[in-house]
């Protein structure tokens, strides 16, 4: 009677060995990359020493947002978060980011999940990531959001 609890217990641990390795082998498996790794990105390209005073220059002169006016937003989501024209935008200093602070997280929540938890409250806020920057429309943006985006991944983009 001992004998088929040790069986069950084999072919469980046999199992559950054979879908790690079937993961590990996926096509789909990515591996884990650093915070300046990006599809389209490398960590070499000169945008991670961009602030977003650059991509609002740039955005104005393709007149995706109107002025250099803006409004600060809350801190701790990242390094610098701006409004512009109903248009969030933030900006992480990503070499510098300590690993366990708030921005981190987001921007770690951002990039590989394309939201973030505001502040662990539940809040989840969709965000397009690009190399250190972020997009956040609201529906009340008076722009064209695919010209926005278009623009956005534009000045991001490797030159």
């Amino acid at each position: 009677m001992k004998k088929w609890p040790v069986v069950f217990v084999f072919v469980l641990v046999l199992s559950f060995g054979g879908m790690l390795l079937l993961v590990a082998l996926s096509p789909d498996f990515v591996e884990p990359v650093s915070l300046l790794s990006q599809e389209g990105i490398t960590e070499d390209n000169p945008i991670w020493e961009k602030t977003l005073d650059d991509l609002s220059k740039y955005l104005i002169s393709e007149g995706v947002i109107s002025s250099e006016d803006y409004g600060l937003l809350s801190a701790g989501v990242a390094t610098d978060a701006r409004l512009y024209d109903n248009v969030e935008f933030y900006w992480w200093d990503v070499k510098n980011l300590e690993k366990g602070t708030a921005e981190y997280k987001a921007y770690e929540e951002a990039v590989t999940d394309g939201v973030i938890d505001l502040w662990d409250s539940g809040n989840m806020m969709n965000v397009t990531v690009h190399g250190p920057f972020g997009v956040v429309y609201h529906a009340n943006y008076a722009g064209d959001v695919d010209r926005l985006l278009e623009v956005f991944y534009a000045y991001c983009a490797e030159e």
